[in-house]
């Protein structure tokens, strides 16, 4: 059941993908773009540092909430960077 679930979000950003909503980033000279990773009941979010990625990653999740009924809580969320200023990822993270 928690396998259907997740292909469901997995589905949606997919679509905001598609859309041009949401942009992962490229890897492996940019032969494949990575925007979600998933392990077990995990998943791990993965763009550039523009403010309206976090805020797409935001609805898509909460556009799941809705769609599945299941709570996504952002008090257990973590914000990570890699070569993004403290200052940004304090605006990323109170962005919504």
């Amino acid at each position: 059941m928690f396998l259907i679930v997740e292909e469901g979000l997995a589905r949606a950003i997919r679509q905001a993908e598609s859309k041009g909503i949401l942009e992962g980033i490229s890897v492996v000279n940019k032969i494949i773009v990575v925007s979600m990773i998933q392990f077990a009941d995990d998943t791990i979010f993965v763009c550039n540092d523009e403010t309206r990625k976090i805020v797409a990653i935001k609805s898509v999740l909460r556009c799941f909430e809705l769609a599945s009924r299941l709570k996504v809580n952002f008090y257990k969320s973590k914000l990570g960077s890699i070569g993004v200023s403290l200052v940004m990822v304090k605006r990323f993270f109170c962005s919504s």
